[in-house]
């Protein structure tokens, strides 16, 4: 169905330097967060990255009802997820901490 849309297509072959440079910097700062908690968190944080406009990221963003992006799903070892809407590195620091702490 994507495909037939040309929506993957689209997705795949837009560069970092077709942003304009406000998202351009999002995209950065974001990148530099990921990174940042990966090297942080080591193994016990596994970072999985879903476009929206793709089918699979549309499906997640159904299933949790994410309508702004980023967002970031953090689950609970007592079942269930916390969702982090933005890049807001102290939320997403504080979700992590207290999900390694359950």
């Amino acid at each position: 169905m994507l495909d037939d849309a040309g929506l993957e297509e689209a997705a795949a072959g837009e560069k970092l330097d077709d942003l304009p440079p406000d998202w351009e910097e999002e995209h950065r700062q974001l990148s530099a967060l990921i990174l940042e908690l990966a090297q942080r968190y080591h193994r016990s944080v596994v970072f999985r990255l879903f476009d929206p406009r793709s089918f699979r990221g549309l499906l997640k963003s159904i299933r949790h009802g994410i309508r702004s992006f980023p967002a970031f799903l953090v689950p609970c070892r007592k079942g269930g997820r916390r969702t982090i809407l933005g890049a807001d590195k102290a939320s997403l620091e504080q979700a992590l901490r207290e999900s390694a702490a359950e």
